[in-house]
């Protein structure tokens, strides 16, 4: 799985930039994928031919879908990347973007001090009961109040950099399609963290978009002047340290499952 990606990657980043997706990729979701969620980084895997079809070869809208859909039988998660198509040729205003991360980070902190979201779940849940739902109740009631830590934070000052960067940085058309889709991909991914990522089994729907984070970051670095260079590549450093202070975090609970 791991050549299929380093196959991917070339072709959407183009092989120059292969080494620095990888060193990105690897300090965090690489590891965190090959090691831990084997199936779903296979369900993401076979999205991510499908979205490399999609957005560079254009028109191939059925062979995305038929990817997606092969990918649900791996793991069910994958049907949220349906919404990818429309996410392309997509190049949201600054303002919404922050707006959209900024709420959802509100939203986070709101229900950490008093679990508005997790009531407001519950409620929908019980009410949805006739439908066969009532066992995600248990998932939710069980559900600690999610609060700051490195990777809520890592997420944010990542989205908002991109989204500053993209506005500074001079881009071709292709970089463009490839720099907005996956940006759109990674603010999709940190609101759903924000919001549902008091719910463990649930945060691993953001996950699926997070996965991603090395994209935008890569082609940003890609087209980046000299001076922004040395911007980006400090960023990317201290990006890469957030990475694995986080996953050397979660050791002693994977020792301990």
């Amino acid at each position: 799985m791991l050549y299929s990606w380093c196959n991917i990657t070339g072709r959407i980043l183009s092989d120059r930039k292969l080494l620095l997706a990888f060193v990105i990729f690897i300090s965090y979701m690489g590891i965190y994928y090959n090691g831990v969620v084997i199936r779903a980084y296979i369900a993401i895997m076979i999205s991510y031919i499908g979205i490399y079809y999609f957005v560079l070869k254009r028109k191939k809208y059925l062979l995305y879908v038929s990817c997606c859909i092969i990918a649900c039988f791996f793991h069910i998660s994958a049907m949220a990347f349906i919404i990818i198509p429309f996410l392309l040729d997509r190049s949201f205003k600054d303002i919404w973007l922050y707006g959209l991360l900024f709420f959802s980070f509100a939203l986070m902190l709101l229900n950490a001090s008093t679990g508005f979201i997790t009531n407001t779940l519950l409620a929908i849940v019980n009410k949805l009961s006739v439908l066969g739902v009532s066992r995600f109740s248990e998932y939710i009631s069980r559900a600690e109040g999610a609060s700051l830590s490195i990777n809520s934070l890592k997420y944010l000052f990542s989205a908002l950099f991109y989204i500053y960067m993209r506005n500074k940085v001079s881009v071709d058309i292709k970089s463009k399609r490839v720099l907005d889709l996956f940006l759109n991909i990674y603010v999709v991914g940190v609101s759903l963290f924000f919001i549902l990522s008091f719910i463990p089994s649930a945060s691993r729907l953001a996950q699926l978009f997070l996965f991603f984070e090395f994209v935008p970051i890569v082609v940003l670095a890609s087209i980046a002047t000299k001076k922004q260079k040395l911007v980006i590549n400090l960023f990317i450093s201290i990006l890469i340290l957030a990475n694995y202070v986080s996953l050397f975090r979660f050791i002693p609970q994977l020792y301990n499952y």
